[in-house]
C-alpha cells in the first residue's frame, strides 16, 4: 500500500464499479482493520460519500464492525451525515440487527449543530495516531489484495464456468472465497446462478461444496438457482432438490418455483413462459423481436394477476415498460394485490421507471388492497428522491386506508429525514389517524431509544405539532408516554409543555394510565411535575393508587398513596 502511494496512487481513487468506492470503503466493507487505520492515518477523508451518499461510518454501520466504527468517529466521521435516502449511520446499524454498534452511532445533540434544519456540520477532527505493523505491509500483503477486487475475481470465475475450466475456478474460490456471495451488476447472478443457467452439474456441485447459497436471490430479480433450474428442465431441478433447494422462495415478482413449475404446465401461457425466459437469459433484442410477434403476450396474466408491465417495474427495465405502454397495456392495470406498476417502481426504488410511469400518467394515489398507494410505499421505505417527485403529483397528506397520512409511515419507520421532508412541504403535523393516534403519539410509543424519540419530537414540535392535542378518547400524547415511554421522554415532553393533570373522557389523567404499568419512575415523574393523586375517575371512581392496587402494583399503589394527601 506504502508503495502504490509512493508511485503516485491517490487514496481518494476510487474503483471503476458503479459503487464508486475508493479504498477506504472497500477495506470496511471487507473488515479489514490494519488498511483502515493505515489509509486514515494517510489522511483519508472519512466523510467522503460513494453511492447513495453513503460516508464511510454508514457502510460500517452495516457491517457492525465496532473498532472501525470507534476509529473513524475518533477521527471526524459524523453521525448525523444523511444518506440519499436520508438514513443515518445509526438507522443503517438498526435496520441490519448491529445491537452493539447502533449505541455507538446513536446522535446526541452534543455532536453537532441541530441537524433539523442544517445538514452540513462540521466534523470533529481529533488526532489518532496507531502503531502499524511493519510485517503487514510485506510480500504477503500481496494476496490478502485479491480480496478487494472481488468484481474482477468474478469475471475470471465466470470466464471458467464458460469453458468448464474446473481446477482454474477452484484455485479463484480458495484465493478469494468472498466471489461466492458477489453478484454480477449488469445481470444480478451469482456464480451458482451462472451454472445453472450452462447446466453444469459438475461445477453446480463444486460450487455447493465450498459454501455457495444454494437458495441466493438475484439481486435484480430476486430469483434464486431454482427458478433458473424450472427453466432448464427437470435434471436441473432434480439436482438442486437434492441439495436442499427451497421450492418456496418468492422472486420479486411473488412468485416461487413451485408457482412457477405450475405456469410451465399451462399451454394457454407458452408465450409467456417463453418472455419470461428471454427476460431473465436473453439479450434485448431477442426479447424485443419476441414481443414484436407476439404482442398480445403482453396483455397476458399470471395467476396472480401481473401482467409484463408489472414484472417490467419489478425488474428494472425500462424497455419493456415502454414497450407494454406503446402497445397499449392500460397504465394503472393492477394485479389480485392491487398494485399497479407503479407500486411495483415505488417498493423496489426504480427511479427511472416510475418517473416515466408518473409523466405517462400513473396515478400515485391509488390505494392497493392493503390500503397502501405507491406514495405511501416511497415514504415508508425512505426513497427521498422518488417521495419528492411523487408529492409534486399527490401532495403530503394522502391518506391510506388507515387515514394515515406520509408523516406517519415515515415516522413508523424512524425515517426522520423523510418526515423532515413531509412537514417542511406543509404535511399536517396534527392529523388524527384512522387509528385514533396523532403523529407525536406514534412518536412516544415507537420501539427504539430515547434520543430518536426526542429528536423527532423536536421536529414536530417545530413544525407546530400541539403537544396536548386530544384524539378521539380524549387523551393527549403524555398519555401514550405514560404507557408506551420512558421517565427520560416523559420529562423531555412535560419540559416542552405537556399537561400533567389533562383528563381524557374517561375522566383519567395520566397518572391513571401510569399506574397500569408497574413503573415507579414514571409515577415519580408525573408526581414531581405536579400530577394530583387524589384525583378519582368517571367511569370507575378510582384513585391512581386503586388503579395500581387492582392490578397488584404494590410499589406504584404504594408511592401514590403517599401523594394523596399533599
Amino acid at each position: 500500500m506504502e508503495m502504490l502511494l509512493k508511485r503516485g496512487s491517490k487514496l481518494s481513487e476510487r474503483s471503476e464499479s458503479q459503487n464508486q468506492y475508493n479504498a477506504l470503503h472497500i477495506s470496511i466493507i471487507y473488515n479489514h482493520l490494519p488498511v483502515v487505520k493505515f489509509l486514515i492515518e494517510k489522511g483519508i477523508d472519512v466523510n467522503e460519500t460513494c453511492k447513495g451518499k453513503q460516508t464511510s461510518l454508514h457502510l460500517a454501520a452495516k457491517e457492525g464492525n465496532i473498532e472501525i466504527i470507534n476509529l473513524i468517529l475518533k477521527n471526524g466521521g459524523k453521525k448525523k451525515a444523511i444518506d440519499e435516502n436520508g438514513k443515518m449511520p445509526y438507522q443503517i446499524a438498526e435496520e441490519n440487527k448491529k445491537k452493539d454498534a447502533y449505541p455507538l452511532l446513536v446522535p446526541t445533540e452534543s455532536d453537532d449543530e441541530d441537524p433539523i434544519f442544517n445538514q452540513s456540520v462540521a466534523s470533529k477532527q481529533t488526532d489518532a495516531t496507531y502503531d502499524l505493523d511493519d510485517d503487514f505491509f510485506a510480500p504477503t500483503y500481496e494476496r490478502e489484495q485479491i480480496k478487494f477486487d472481488t468484481t474482477k475475481d468474478y469475471t475470471r470465475a465466470f470466464t471458467c464456468i464458460e469453458l468448464n475450466q474446473e481446477i482454474k475456478l477452484k484455485k479463484i474460490i480458495e484465493e478469494n472465497e468472498e466471489v461466492l456471495k458477489y453478484f454480477e451488476i449488469s445481470s444480478g447472478n451469482s456464480l451458482l446462478h451462472a451454472a445453472v443457467l450452462r447446466e453444469n452439474t459438475q461445477i453446480i456441485r463444486m460450487l455447493l461444496s465450498y459454501g455457495a447459497d444454494i437458495n441466493a436471490r438475484n439481486v435484480k430479480t430476486g430469483q434464486t438457482p431454482f427458478h433458473l433450474a424450472v427453466m432448464k428442465g427437470q435434471a436441473m431441478k432434480s439436482l438442486l432438490i437434492n441439495q436442499g433447494a427451497d421450492d418456496q422462495i418468492n422472486d420479486y415478482t411473488g412468485e416461487n418455483p413451485a408457482q412457477m413449475q405450475l405456469r410451465y404446465f399451462n399451454k394457454d401461457m407458452e408465450n409467456f413462459n417463453k418472455l419470461m425466459e428471454l427476460l431473465i437469459i436473453g439479450t434485448w433484442k431477442e426479447t424485443e423481436d419476441f414481443i414484436k410477434s407476439n404482442v398480445k403476450v403482453l396483455n397476458q396474466r399470471r395467476k396472480d394477476g401481473k401482467k409484463m408491465l408489472h414484472i417490467g417495474a419489478i425488474f428494472d427495465n425500462i424497455k419493456l415498460v415502454k414497450l407494454c405502454l406503446e402497445n397499449g397495456i392500460r397504465i394503472n392495470s393492477r394485479d389480485k394485490e392491487g398494485n399497479t406498476a407503479l407500486h411495483y417502481a415505488a417498493y423496489y426504488q426504480n427511479e427511472e421507471i416510475a418517473v416515466y410511469l408518473m409523466k405517462k400518467g400513473a396515478a400515485g394515489n391509488f390505494l392497493n388492497l392493503k390500503g397502501m398507494a405507491p406514495i405511501h410505499i416511497a415514504a415508508s421505505r425512505g426513497y427521498r428522491i422518488l417521495l419528492e417527485s411523487m408529492i409534486q403529483k399527490v401532495g403530503v397528506d394522502l391518506e391510506s386506508i388507515d387515514k394515515e397520512t406520509l408523516l406517519f409511515f415515515a415516522i413508523k419507520n424512524h425515517l426522520y429525514e423523510i418526515a423532515k421532508i413531509l412537514l417542511l412541504r406543509n404535511a399536517n403535523p396534527n392529523h388524527i389517524s384512522g387509528k385514533d393516534e396523532s403523529p407525536l403519539q406514534v412518536v412516544v410509543s415507537l420501539d427504539v431509544d430515547d434520543t430518536t424519540k426526542k429528536l423527532f419530537i423536536k421536529l414536530l414540535l417545530k413544525m407546530k405539532a400541539d403537544i396536548n392535542l386530544l384524539n378521539g378518547k380524549g387523551q393527549s400524547p403524555i398519555f401514550d408516554c405514560c404507557f408506551n415511554g420512558t421517565p427520560n421522554v416523559l420529562k423531555y415532553m412535560i419540559s416542552k409543555g405537556a399537561t400533567v393533570n389533562i383528563s381524557d373522557k374517561n375522566g383519567n389523567i395520566p397518572l391513571h394510565i401510569a399506574a397500569q404499568k408497574d413503573n415507579t419512575e414514571i409515577c415519580g415523574v408525573l408526581l414531581k411535575s405536579g400530577a394530583n393523586a387524589a384525583v378519582r375517575n368517571a367511569s370507575e371512581n378510582l384513585l391512581p393508587s386503586e388503579v395500581a392496587q387492582n392490578l397488584k402494583n404494590n410499589l406504584v399503589a404504594k408511592l401514590l398513596k403517599i401523594y394523596e394527601t399533599k
